[in-house]
């Protein structure tokens, strides 16, 4: 029958958290029988029972699910269902019961705890993410899918798979409306399994008269590997924004993409087959000339010049390669997976990625970073682009040298100083995400203060 279930929490009042259930099955596992009119039906019985951890004070909700029985040469359909009980936050003990009634003997329930979030109070808070296949605007209020004037379709298992490689979610904000200013901002990001951020964007919205705010997001995935990720969704006030004023939620999901699969980066002699991350439109099956040739320690310093792009899976894979063909098969595959004109004999993307690899390597070598771009300032430039704008403090009273980086679009700064006055920029203050943050970082780096030697 592949039942499966999901559930998601949403504000109802004060005292009271909405806890939505959204269960999906095949149409092809049921029993089916005549009814009055000579018809075949299916009837699917769910039941969601949520009870204190003695399994006392039990609140019930149950439904029967009809489906009209499908001709013989028909696929199999996934078929869904939405229902939702308030209850006050707390930690409970909840089952899911389902049993085909047209053989009573085909059923079976799971049990779990169940921990109930509340959202109580005038804090800004977001409710759980829900990925959906579908959300369209509705007055229908009768639907069993209807949300706040639209028409969600829940993606029950939270898998993404062609013909649609992108992630749909809904998200429900509140307390938006008791910021200061006029606009609010939310975050959403992609995270890979071990929730480390590789992606995320910024949107703006002006503050709500009143009530829920609710948000629509759409993420294409196409260029992603297959894989389980996260997706994380923050708001926080547009302007005077205090710790207290952030919310975040987090939601996994597992993407199946045929066109970007494990291929295997063929190892020599013992070394054995080690996957890596690149796209089939792109894979190649002889080594690229550029790496032809080289020797184990020339490779080496090819993936060092590449390795502030690679993925953290293409990381893993690097450092189980042993012998030079390994090598230059995976660098041959990391470039091509980035090839957005495969047809053509040039890789622009690897071009323009070299080309900063050369203005680094000019800019900023110094004594203990001789190649550049393995200084801190050449590794932001190779991570993150130009920067658009670029602040140098030389000879600042009491201050050693350094420089503000800025990404305007990003809304990023990096603040590098030369602490030995050699040449070599540290990073030392960023307002990235996964970066070094020290919001004092010229109240405490002066030439009076010892830190700047540390």
């Amino acid at each position: 029958m592949n039942y499966v279930y999901a559930y998601n929490q949403f504000a109802y009042d004060d005292s009271l958290t909405l806890v939505e259930v959204n269960i999906q099955f095949s149409n092809l596992g049921l029993a089916y029988g005549k009814i009055a009119d000579g018809t075949l039906q299916g009837r699917l019985l769910n039941r969601l029972v949520v009870s204190d951890t003695l399994g006392k004070n039990a609140d019930t909700i149950s439904w029967i699910s009809v489906v009209e029985e499908p001709s013989q040469d028909a696929d199999a359909m996934m078929m869904m269902g939405s229902r939702s009980l308030a209850v006050k936050p707390g930690v409970y003990k909840a089952q899911v019961f389902y049993q085909d009634l047209g053989n009573r003997s085909r059923k079976d329930s799971i049990t779990f705890l169940l921990p109930v979030r509340s959202f109580a109070g005038d804090a800004l808070q977001v409710s759980d993410i829900e990925v959906v296949t579908q959300s369209m605007p509705s007055t229908d209020t009768a639907n069993q899918f209807y949300k706040n004037g639209y028409m969600v379709l829940p993606n029950v298992t939270s898998v993404i798979a062609p013909p649609s490689l992108t992630l749909d979610s809904y998200v429900e904000v509140y307390n938006a409306d008791k910021l200061p200013g006029s606009e609010y901002k939310l975050q959403y990001a992609l995270a890979t399994s071990e929730k480390k951020v590789f992606y995320h964007k910024e949107v703006t919205f002006p503050r709500p008269p009143h009530g829920t705010a609710i948000s629509l997001n759409t993420t294409p995935l196409d260029s992603m590997p297959n894989g389980v990720y996260y997706v994380i969704v923050r708001a926080f006030p547009a302007t005077g924004a205090k710790r207290g004023d952030t919310a975040i939620v987090y939601h996994a999901f597992t993407l199946h993409n045929p066109d970007r699969t494990y291929e295997l980066a063929m190892g020599s002699g013992k070394s054995g087959a080690t996957a890596t991350a690149i796209s089939q439109r792109n894979s190649v099956t002889e080594i690229d000339p550029i790496y032809s040739g080289l020797n184990n320690a020339e490779l080496d310093l090819e993936y060092a010049k590449a390795r502030y792009i690679a993925t953290d899976n293409e990381k893993q894979m690097w450092e189980s390669l042993s012998g030079v063909e390994a090598k230059e098969r995976f660098l041959s595959n990391f470039w091509a997976a980035r090839d957005d004109s495969p047809d053509t004999p040039e890789n622009e993307n690897r071009e323009a990625y070299y080309s900063l690899v050369e203005e680094a390597r000019v800019q900023y070598a110094a004594p203990l970073a001789k190649h550049g771009w393995d200084s801190d300032r050449g590794r932001v430039l190779l991570q993150y682009g130009k920067p658009d704008g670029v602040e140098r403090h030389v000879q600042d009273n009491n201050k050693k040298p350094y420089e503000i980086w800025s990404y305007n679009k990003l809304t990023y700064d990096f603040v590098f100083v030369d602490r030995t006055q050699t040449g070599l920029y540290k990073l030392v203050h960023s307002t990235a995400p996964r970066e070094i943050h020290h919001d004092n970082w010229l109240e405490d780096y002066t030439l009076l203060n010892k830190n700047w030697d540390n």
